[in-house]
């Protein structure tokens, strides 16, 4: 179930940035807190939330956006924002 969650969740990304299974990680991190990495141009997401979609698509979004910058860095902001315009426009429009 995992798997077919995160296959849907990188194809709806994939539609807008493109993010391929061979980039994602799914970890276990240490601390509780932590949903995501972006570390030596791979994502990394934990385990514990795979199971919400939702809320895997918020991750990946906000991973992938560092490819821009780093976090509270302008253009990380601003790469966060056109994703999820870019995302919500092909349900909505």
């Amino acid at each position: 179930a995992e798997s077919t969650i995160l296959e849907n969740v990188l194809a709806t990304l994939n539609e807008v940035r493109k993010l391929s299974l061979n980039e994602v990680d799914v970890v276990t991190f240490r601390s509780t807190n932590l949903r995501g990495m972006y570390k030596d141009g791979r994502i990394l997401i934990a385990r514990s939330l795979i199971a919400d979609r939702a809320l895997a698509l918020r991750v990946l979004i906000h991973e992938v956006a560092h490819r821009e910058g780093t976090d509270g860095a302008k253009s990380h902001v601003s790469e966060i924002e056109d994703i999820w315009e870019s995302v919500a426009s092909r349900f909505w429009l």
